[in-house]
């Protein structure tokens, strides 16, 4: 399963690794684990919904 990001979302994610990086090293590495771990999730239950842990509401996109 391929997890597609918005262009936003990348965006924001790199920025705050970035703002993280510059006070923390291991806060940085820390958020970046997080990342990892929320893709890790969506690949393992891609049709889960309500996943608390990671804020993300369930949703079905129509194909193009």
């Amino acid at each position: 399963l391929e997890v597609e990001y918005l262009e936003q979302a990348v965006a924001e994610a790199v920025a705050a690794a970035e703002w993280y990086a510059e006070r923390s090293l291991a806060a940085a590495a820390g958020f970046e684990a997080e990342l990892h771990e929320a893709e890790s999730a969506i690949r393992d239950l891609p049709n889960a919904c309500g996943w608390r842990r990671f804020d993300i509401q369930c949703g079905i996109l129509p194909e193009d």
